[in-house]
């Protein structure tokens, strides 16, 4: 029999995700309560299993918005959401536009995101800087760095939780540690955030989490 799955994102108390019995024996419940880090280890290949969501990256595309769950299962939002998917889309216009996007200018935000993803180096490599035009009439980012300007998008907007789709697949070691510290461990250390990433980092699963801990 498949589990129904109870996802709480940002809610202090589990009762606050199901008020009955309605799940019954087999129901299965992720509470993420605030201000946690969790670290979902995805497999290589998705699981096609709605009971294998939690090992998979379909966690993070039903948490998202972007996988119809079946009846019976809850997912549950406290609060204001950022998400970060794994392939950034970009804007034809300046990376620091690309950054942030739709919302209010915070110069002393803004440079701590961009110092906290690792992109003042890659700034200072440019001839403008962090106004240099994208695609078209710019230049052609690398994977890597178009990856973290999506994950300074998702930093910059002020939110209660933190959703990121394997942001750290086309980085080094040494930027995936740099975003581990100043990031996640350091400007979100605030929020609550969820990871899902094909790739540990040493320091992070040391001191955080993975959902193979909850099962």
């Amino acid at each position: 029999m498949a589990c129904a799955c109870r996802i709480a994102l940002g809610v202090s108390r589990a009762s606050e995700v199901v008020q009955n019995n309605a799940f019954g024996e087999h129901s299965r419940l992720l509470n993420v309560i605030p201000f946690q880090l969790l670290l979902l280890l995805l497999p290589q290949q998705p699981a096609l299993r709605f009971d294998d969501v939690f090992k998979c990256d379909l966690f993070v595309d039903t948490v998202s918005g972007h996988y119809t769950i079946p009846p019976g299962s809850t997912v549950k939002i406290g609060g204001r959401m950022s998400y970060a998917p794994q392939t950034a889309w970009l804007l034809q216009t300046s990376i620091r536009d690309n950054i942030v996007c739709c919302e209010p200018w915070d110069e002393a935000r803004y440079k701590a995101v961009v110092h906290a993803c690792a992109l003042e180096q890659d700034f200072k490599n440019m001839m403008k800087g962090d106004l240099t035009p994208i695609a078209e009439k710019g230049i052609s980012l690398s994977g890597g760095q178009k990856q973290r300007v999506g994950l300074a998008r998702a930093a910059y907007r002020r939110a209660d939780i933190y959703l990121l789709d394997n942001p750290i697949s086309a980085l080094d070691d040494q930027t995936q540690e740099h975003i581990w510290t100043h990031l996640l461990e350091g400007l979100l250390q605030h929020a609550t955030i969820i990871v899902g990433s094909s790739r540990p980092v040493i320091s992070c699963t040391r001191h955080h989490p993975s959902f193979s801990e909850f099962m």
